[in-house]
């Protein structure tokens, strides 16, 4: 049909060869002395073969019934405020009107995952998360005592929700992560996200009530052989219950384990690592690879997550 339209084009404009058409072509080219009006009777405004209940600025072949690029709701709400996200030394502006929201408890919402997108983190599977409220209230500094550790890790924030409590925007996380109160920051309307990047010895690690940074060089370690990576040779490796124990972990043995890389990666949740062969496990202290004795390794893809940034125990 469109091919058409342009032999047909082409054939009236070559027989109209002494006739101006307003708003076409190049001005360089210049333009007829005068011009033959009683030649065709096409009103001087409407294009050629154009139907003319066809908006000019729509595309022929667009469904003129679809918008382009317009918003169902025009209508910004509450939600027309700002959130800066800090990271990496620089500052990111996030306008929550623009965001897709969804609902948490019966109100409207937006998911946290949602505002630190806008950051177009290459790795945000790589940093902690805290929230502080436009009268400054931190609660890293003012009731984690600064354990970086405590903060929701990525993943975490597609359970976290900003939502308006009257005109105070808040955050609320779901009930299964078990968060603190103190992270329910109010006053989120020109408060700021600050994104830290997860040191590269530590790990995050969450485990019954326990949930704490533990940093790797800092407990004993063992000589470990990868048998999957022999020609490596021993390397320094901290066995993966003392980890747990580090990080305050209670009654570890009736949990199940999954791991994330700083990558994003982690192992399935109907491939979770049991406790007895976690007792085979090490985490190696250069790479944070989980490593197992080959008896105690999974048929499964994987539990030798490497770059480990959390690891969490789940009830079976």
């Amino acid at each position: 049909m469109r091919n058409s339209r342009s032999y047909r084009i082409v054939a009236l404009a070559v027989s109209l060869s002494f006739v101006l058409l307003p708003g076409c072509g190049d001005d360089s080219a210049g333009t007829p002395d005068a011009v033959d009006e009683g030649t065709v009777d096409v009103p001087a405004e409407v294009p050629v073969d154009v139907p003319v209940d066809v908006p000019a600025e729509v595309p022929v072949d667009v469904p003129s019934d679809v918008p382009a690029d317009v918003p169902v709701d025009t209508d910004p709400g509450p939600w027309d405020v700002v959130i800066t996200i800090e990271v990496d030394d620089r500052t990111v502006p996030v306008n929550l009107a623009t965001l897709d929201r969804t609902t948490y408890d019966g109100h409207d919402a937006l998911r946290l995952t949602r505002v630190v997108e806008q950051a177009a983190l290459l790795m945000p599977w790589n940093y902690h998360y805290d929230f502080i409220g436009n009268d400054g209230f931190d609660p890293l500094v003012e009731r984690l005592e600064n354990d970086l550790g405590k903060l929701p890790c990525y993943g975490e924030l597609e359970l976290g929700f900003l939502w308006w409590d009257g005109d105070n925007l808040r955050i609320a996380w779901d009930p299964s992560l078990a968060f603190p109160g103190s992270l329910g920051v109010q006053g989120m309307h020109g408060g700021i996200i600050r994104a830290t990047p997860i040191a590269v010895t530590s790990v995050v690690v969450a485990v019954g009530a326990g949930r704490t940074l533990v940093d790797l060089t800092t407990l004993p370690t063992e000589e470990v052989v990868d048998y999957m990576l022999p020609e490596a040779g021993a390397m320094p490796s901290v066995p993966f219950e003392d980890v747990v124990a580090a990080a305050g972990g209670t009654t570890p043995e009736v949990f199940v384990y999954k791991f994330w890389g700083n990558d994003g990666w982690s192992n399935a949740d109907d491939n979770l690592m049991p406790w007895e062969n976690a007792l085979h496990a090490w985490v190696r202290v250069d790479t944070r690879r989980v490593v197992l004795e080959e008896a105690w390794d999974t048929e499964e893809c994987c539990w030798r997550c490497r770059d480990t940034v959390l690891i969490k125990g789940r009830t079976p």
